[in-house]
């Protein structure tokens, strides 16, 4: 019996040692499943997170699209203004251009017109100046008594 007692001894002080590691093994699973309940919960924040900054990209890139729509239609209409005022200045040269090309008609035949003018003032001064000569010259008598000139009586 002894030997019975011994083994009962040897087994007692087992169940003693594996209660501590028990104990311990038990611990160890309750601060594990307190770190696992901590990481679900970190994880699930991280989630939210994840899905709040998702939608805040969504709605940048929304906001994105529609100022990049709104700068193309800006551009566009930009550009249109651009072509309609250089429509709108072409013609207003053109039209100066005109208006610059009749008023140097206008100069040219006021020019034209002064030049005439300026002639017929010269004429008539010149006639008036020579009244004498053209009235002999006009006289009957110089037509009736020419006088032989140079040219008639030179030999051929």
């Amino acid at each position: 019996m002894n030997e019975d007692l011994i083994k009962i001894a040897v087994l007692e002080q087992k169940i003693i040692d594996l209660k501590e590691v028990i104990l311990k093994v038990d611990d160890a699973i309750d601060k594990i499943s307190q770190v696992n309940v901590n990481l679900t919960k970190m994880i699930a924040v991280h989630e939210n997170k994840i899905e709040s900054q998702q939608e805040k990209n969504e709605s940048l890139e929304k906001k994105i699209d529609s100022i990049s729509d709104r700068m193309e239609r800006d551009h566009n209409n930009v550009l249109s203004e651009i072509k309609t005022l250089s429509k709108t200045v072409e013609s207003f040269k053109d039209e100066v251009e005109d208006r610059i090309s009749t008023i140097e008609t206008g100069f040219s035949n006021i020019n034209l017109k002064i030049g005439f003018a300026v002639t017929a003032i010269v004429l008539i001064g010149f006639v008036i100046q020579n009244a004498g000569f053209f009235a002999k010259f006009l006289a009957q008598e110089h037509l009736t008594n020419p006088q032989p000139s140079a040219t008639m009586n030179a030999p051929k």
